[in-house]
This record gives C-alpha cells, sequence and structure tokens, in this order.
C-alpha cells in the first residue's frame, strides 16, 4: 500500500476526509503492469454515524481491460454497505499540490457504492507530463473524501428548496405583484401583501384586522420610518436578509420594536454591540437613554463595560463628560455600579 502523508482532515457537515498518498516511480508502474493489474493505494474507514465501513481505493495502473488499455484507471468501493452517498474527488498532484487530472467518483446504494474511472488519466499524457508532477521521483494522488448521510441529503435539497422559495417572496416584493396594499414612507411607496406582513408583525395583523381607516384605504402612511429603513424592514420580514445593517442598525431596531419584528430587533442590537467604539459610545448611550433600556439588556452591558474598560480615555472627552449630566439616573447608576464592582 502507498504511503500515507496525511489524512483524515475532518469538517463538522457531512464527516469530510482528505487524504494524500505518494507512490514511487509511478511511470514505471504503468509501464510494467498488464491490464487488469491492480494495486490498492489507500484504505480507510468511513462512518454515516451509525453504520461504519472500510473505502478503499485501487489503482490500475496498466489499465482497466482490454478497452481501456491507453489509460490509468481507478475504482473507488465500500467493503459493507452503509446507508450514505460517499463522494470521492481524486487528482494527480504537481511538486507545489496543485491538482492535476481532477475526477469525481460518487458511491450510492444505488450503484452498489462503487465507481470506476477507467480513463482516470491517460498513458501517454501522464508520461509526457511525469517531470513536471514528479518529486524526487515521487508522485502524489490527493483523495477528498465526502460522506453524506440520507438525512443530510435530505436536510440539503428541503435548505435547497426553502432558498428557492424565500427568493420567491422576494420577487414579490421587488415587483410588487399581487400586493393588496400600500406603504407609504416620505416619497416612496411599497407594494405588500397583507398576509406576510400579518405573519411576522402583531402590530400589522392587528392593523388589518381593526377598524382603523388604513384597512378600507388600502394603504397607510408610516411618517415616523424613512424609506430606507423601512425597505429594509420589508426585506428582513420577507426574504430574512438586510442589506444595510450598518448603517441602519439603530434605526432598524426602532422600527422593529415599533412593529414587533421578531428576529430583526436581535440582529439589529447585535450589530450595534458589534460597532462599539470610542467615535459611537455617546451616541449609544443616549441611544440606550431614549429608548426602553429593559429591552436592550445585552447592548447596555456592552456599553457600560466598554465605558468602563476606556474610562480613563472617556473621561478626557468633554463630549462624554457633557452627555453623562443628562443621562437618566437608572443609567448612570449601572455605569457607577460597574465601576465599583470592578474596582
Amino acid at each position: 500500500m502507498a504511503e500515507q502523508i496525511t489524512c483524515n482532515k475532518r469538517s463538522d457537515f457531512n464527516r469530510s476526509y482528505v487524504h494524500i498518498r505518494r507512490i514511487k516511480d509511478f511511470p514505471k508502474l504503468v509501464l510494467s503492469n498488464p491490464v487488469g493489474h491492480r494495486q490498492q493505494i489507500f484504505q480507510t474507514r468511513v462512518s454515516n454515524g451509525e453504520q461504519e465501513s472500510v473505502l478503499s481505493l485501487i489503482l490500475y495502473p496498466g489499465g482497466y481491460d482490454q478497452d481501456h488499455t491507453g489509460y490509468v484507471a481507478i475504482r473507488a468501493s465500500l467493503g459493507r454497505k452503509i446507508d450514505c452517498k460517499i463522494q470521492v474527488n481524486v487528482a494527480i498532484c504537481g511538486r507545489e499540490n496543485e491538482e492535476h487530472f481532477k475526477r469525481l467518483l460518487v458511491l450510492t446504494p444505488e450503484n452498489g457504492l462503487r465507481d470506476f474511472a477507467k480513463d482516470f488519466v491517460g498513458k501517454s499524457t501522464l508520461l509526457n507530463t511525469a517531470d513536471l508532477l514528479r518529486d524526487n521521483n515521487v508522485f502524489k494522488i490527493a483523495c477528498h473524501v465526502s460522506i453524506c448521510s440520507k438525512e443530510s441529503e435530505r436536510l440539503a435539497c428541503v435548505s435547497q428548496y426553502h432558498k428557492a422559495h424565500i427568493n420567491q417572496y422576494g420577487k414579490l416584493l421587488e415587483t410588487g405583484d399581487f400586493s393588496d396594499f400600500k406603504l407609504i414612507a416620505g416619497d416612496e411607496t411599497f407594494y405588500v401583501h397583507k398576509c406576510i406582513l400579518t405573519t411576522h408583525s402583531p402590530v400589522f395583523a392587528a392593523m388589518f384586522r381593526s377598524d382603523m381607516s388604513e384597512k378600507n384605504q388600502a394603504f397607510a402612511d408610516i411618517p415616523d420610518i424613512d424609506p430606507d429603513t423601512l425597505r429594509e424592514m420589508l426585506r428582513f420580514i420577507y426574504i430574512a436578509e438586510v442589506d444595510q445593517l450598518d448603517e441602519l442598525a439603530g434605526s432598524l431596531w426602532i422600527a422593529a420594536d415599533k412593529y414587533e419584528v421578531k428576529g430583526l430587533k436581535e440582529v439589529s442590537e447585535a450589530k450595534l454591540i458589534e460597532r462599539l467604539n470610542v467615535n459611537n459610545i455617546v451616541e449609544t448611550l443616549f441611544f440606550l437613554n431614549r429608548y426602553s433600556v429593559n429591552t436592550l439588556n445585552e447592548l447596555k452591558a456592552a456599553a457600560i463595560k466598554f465605558t468602563i474598560d476606556n474610562a480613563e480615555l472617556m473621561m478626557n472627552d468633554n463630549k462624554f463628560k457633557d452627555s453623562m449630566k443628562i443621562l437618566s439616573s437608572d443609567l448612570l447608576s449601572d455605569v457607577l455600579c460597574a465601576a465599583l464592582k470592578k474596582k
């Protein structure tokens, strides 16, 4: 069996592995071995989480059969059948580990968990490029093995369908097709769909169920939200994405709080925490002072910690010292308590 120099590099998804095997004097094997002669280049244990088997990769340096005498062939097979799908990407490595002659083998229960590449690489091609591939007369074959259980395949299909499904909602928002309501912010009008808004916002649901004038007018003015913020909130409602989170985190949190859009408040608060710095800490403290600090617990804790950790720098900032004079007593008390605890 060829010597292993790298193996079992795992990832958390689908149990993937990388093997690199080296073979001495590969061209000699190609020239000296008859058709049908096989050489095992590696074996490794594989598992779908419940069952185990042994995966083998076989090399046919002289050719697989009489119909393929001009090619080096490879075969991947599993010893014991298990319920999974296995992909084996095989390639010959160059001196800098770049990969050539890549070939994908797929093992499934339908094909008996074995697959062939009877024309993996032409013998003449291999011999003509041997000097470029060999490293001290050693050739390296890379094998990338990915294992996917039936459940993983099912979840992947569901995820792909879900993404396509979400994209269709995005097209509805973009085109306004089949819209049954309009939201107006500033000089922009957004053509929306009641059934989508009501499932994501109890406030919109109450608006459409009540006797408010908007119910009969089929439109509503949104005077306290700017067009960019409303657009991004609607994007989140329709496709769970926000393009301008960096710029609009604060206004998005306010909008999400008013319309009770779950998820968007948490995403916006997390971005406000991520952006904390000496240039915006005063702005953040005013934000906490103005809005209910009881619903921004994580941001409040992060802002207080940042203030205490940078106290010396903050106290030399006149803007910061002025802000401390007008913050609520509750917020000032929290800052003071945190400072005393640190000491």
